[in-house]
Parts: structure tokens; C-alpha cells; sequence
């Protein structure tokens, strides 16, 4: 049987659509309503088509990120770098360093969006747990009054 591939069907096992090989149905996706319970295209052809397809569309991944973390479009959140003259709402400049986008401050409770800070502003505040009391202290601190 040299040169011949031998096939090997069964019920674990089905044939992908993309590359044609017959695989193990666990090298599938799962689908609900296909009749197997799974996708048609094995997992390594997805990675590879989700691979081009993203290449092609490189603001999509972008642009979900924002809505599904901020429920804004990508859009909407350039609109707001831009009305802030791409300065930071704390420190007053542009960003600096390897980050130099400025990102958006929400509220980690409420979700609302304050505004735009550069990479060391928004650091600064997460280190302090969002709590104005501890930036407060902080602030007295730095006057020299403990």
C-alpha cells in the first residue's frame, strides 16, 4: 500500500472542510446545531483563516476591544484623544516613552469614562486603587505635611 494514504473513518472521527483531512472530532470546535456537535473547519485551519482574516481587518480587533471594555467604538475613543489635543487630563502632556497613545480612565465600579491619561498617569492611579483618600494623603505627603 506504499504511495496511498489510508483513510480511517468512524464516529470520532470527521472530515474538515478547509483541508480535506479526516480528523478526530475533538480537533473540532464545538457547534450546538451541527448534527455531531461540531464545526466543519478543524481548529489548525481555523487559527489559520481567523490569522488572514485579522491581517486583513486589523482595526476589528482594535475596535471590539474598545467596545466590549469601554462600550465604545474605536471612533468614538479617537474623537476623544483628539478633543483633548492628544494631552493627558492629569498631567497636562503628551505621552511619552514607548507608550505614546494616550488610554482611556473609566471608573472600575461605575464604568463611566472620565477621560483620556498618558501610560504613567493612569499607573499612578491604579496604584493608588482609585481611592481619593489615599491620593489625598499622597498629596500631603509630598508638601511635607505627614
Amino acid at each position: 500500500m506504499s504511495g496511498h494514504l489510508e483513510v480511517i473513518t468512524g464516529p470520532m472521527t470527521k472530515r474538515c472542510s478547509s483541508c480535506k483531512k479526516y480528523k478526530n472530532l475533538l480537533e473540532f470546535n464545538k457547534n450546538s446545531k451541527k448534527p455531531d456537535g461540531r464545526r466543519g473547519t478543524c481548529r489548525k485551519c481555523e487559527k489559520i483563516y481567523f490569522k488572514k482574516w485579522h491581517e486583513k481587518h486589523p482595526l476589528h480587533k482594535r475596535n471590539e476591544h474598545f467596545k466590549r471594555r469601554y462600550g465604545i467604538t474605536l471612533e468614538e475613543r479617537n474623537k476623544m484623544i483628539s478633543s483633548s489635543n492628544g494631552i493627558c487630563n492629569i498631567c497636562n502632556e503628551k505621552p511619552k516613552g514607548k507608550r505614546k497613545e494616550l488610554m482611556i480612565d473609566h471608573d472600575k465600579n461605575t464604568g463611566i469614562i472620565r477621560g483620556t491619561l498618558c501610560f504613567r498617569c493612569n499607573i499612578a492611579l491604579g496604584s493608588f486603587d482609585h481611592d481619593i483618600n489615599k491620593l489625598l494623603k499622597a498629596v500631603k505627603y509630598l508638601g511635607g505635611t505627614p
